[in-house]
Parts: structure tokens; C-alpha cells; sequence
């Protein structure tokens, strides 16, 4: 079998070789020529990032200075917080889902995935409650959405919707 053949390392010369005990002798790793001082200055690395098990090592979930209450979990790169007067927490995932926290359960208040396009930095992003929502009941919100397909252009908007309170779902305004 041919080793250079089974390994794939780009900006090296690959010399092809035919059994794996040539490979020590010509100094080669999985058939790659790979010049002394690199293979150093990698073992070097590997083994001084190794040493730092404080980048790497336990996160603390497990000291109890740290412990806090789980609001929700499962979460699609949750990006924006609003408590409303009535106790609810609304909170916006990028792909396109508000949530509502509402004693202790998550509940979908919109969701706008299909409209939403989340590509890079961009999707549902900014959520806001007006500062008098108790009588308004005003939220608003930004998201990113294809203007045009072919070619892409993505564009912003902030739209205000109104939670109706007898079924607290989102009320376009």
C-alpha cells in the first residue's frame, strides 16, 4: 500500500513510499517529508497545551459558589433577554423562535423560522418590550431576511407585535 497515498497534509512535498519501516528512515510522518525544526516546535506545542488544564480542564459546573437555577436548555444560539412586567421572560433564538419563560415553562411565542435567515451573523437578533408594556403590550424585534434570492440580499427589519393577553400569543400591530 502506498502511505502518501492514505495521507493528506497540503504545503509539504508527499514522497510516495511502499512499506511503512522506509518511512522512519527517510524521516517521514504518514508520508509526508516534514523538516526537523516543525516536528519540534509541534511536540513542543502539543505538549505545553496539554500542561494548561485551566483552558481546557473542568468548567466549575460542580463548585457549588457557582450553581444557579436552569432556566431553559436545548436552546438554538439563544441571543436576546426581556423580562416583561408580568413576570414572563421573553428570550429570541437566531434561527427564527421567540420563547416565553412563564412559571418555570418554555412556550414558543413566535416563530418566524421560515422567514428568518440565519446565515453568519445574521437572523433574529434584538427583542425589546415597549417601557410601558404592561398597558400596550407592545414587543419588538430585528431580524434578518432575503430581500432578493438570486443574487443573495439580505436586509434587516424591527417589526412591533402586540401579545394578546387572553392567549398570550404574538399579535401582528
Amino acid at each position: 500500500m502506498n502511505v502518501a497515498k492514505a495521507c493528506f497534509w497540503h504545503n509539504f512535498n508527499v514522497t510516495p513510499i511502499k512499506k511503512f519501516s522506509d518511512m522512519k528512515s527517510k524521516g517521514l510522518v504518514c508520508g509526508v517529508k516534514v523538516p526537523r525544526g516543525w516536528a519540534l516546535i509541534a511536540i513542543g506545542l502539543l505538549v505545553s497545551l496539554m500542561s494548561c488544564e485551566e483552558w481546557f480542564g473542568d468548567d466549575d459546573d460542580d463548585d457549588p459558589r457557582f450553581r444557579g437555577d436552569m432556566i431553559a436548555d436545548h436552546l438554538d444560539t439563544p441571543w436576546e433577554m426581556a423580562f416583561a412586567s408580568d413576570g414572563r421572560l421573553f428570550f429570541s433564538q437566531r434561527p427564527g423562535v421567540i420563547d416565553v419563560v412563564e412559571n418555570g415553562e418554555v412556550k414558543v411565542w413566535a416563530k418566524l423560522d421560515s422567514v428568518v435567515e440565519e446565515i453568519g451573523e445574521s437572523g433574529l437578533l434584538g427583542l425589546a418590550l415597549h417601557p410601558e408594556f404592561a398597558q400596550n403590550r407592545y414587543v419588538y424585534f430585528a431580524y434578518t431576511y432575503a430581500e432578493s434570492k438570486s443574487p443573495l440580499k439580505l436586509v434587516n427589519k424591527i417589526v412591533r407585535y402586540r401579545d394578546e393577553p387572553s392567549t398570550k400569543s404574538p399579535v401582528f400591530d
